[in-house]
């Protein structure tokens, strides 16, 4: 039997989730958790959901949105060793002259310390770091 898998959603993917679209990203959830599959967020993602709430037209509705929503999934704190994969990230990144904005660091070495994949539609972000597993599920399957 296949060990299960970690998947880590970025910001975008649970934005798209709660707004209902694209359906197939609703529909690929589905398909992981019903394989046995693990869902969840890294704390820094909480963290940047919760800003756009702050930041909302509509703080009270979509506080109440996000925290069922955030109900139905693993939230993960980001600690030492996400600190330090991170990092390590970071540097390897300035060093080759392509860094990725600061959040996307932190949730990209937060993947790697949990030996998750990350599911975005920024894939052209995270591909600049080496060895991180992407996903986008707000393809159908078979498209580019």
């Amino acid at each position: 039997m296949t060990p299960p898998l970690l998947y880590l959603l970025d910001t975008n993917i649970c934005i798209f989730t709660m707004n209902r679209r694209p359906e197939q990203v609703g529909r690929r959830m589905q398909e992981v958790t019903s394989a046995g599959h693990r869902l969840g967020i890294s704390s820094v993602t909480l963290h940047e959901l919760w800003y756009g709430v702050r930041r909302s037209g509509r703080p009270d509705q979509n506080a109440a949105r996000l925290s069922a929503f955030v109900g139905t999934l693993d939230v993960f704190d980001f600690g030492k060793d996400a600190a330090e994969a991170a990092a390590q990230i970071r540097a390897a990144l300035a060093s080759s002259g392509s860094p990725i904005g600061p959040y996307d660091v932190l949730i990209a070495g937060h993947a790697q310390s949990l030996n998750a994949r990350v599911v975005t539609n920024n894939l052209g972000e995270f591909a600049h770091v080496p060895g991180l597993r992407c996903e986008d599920w707000t393809r159908e399957e078979g498209e580019g």
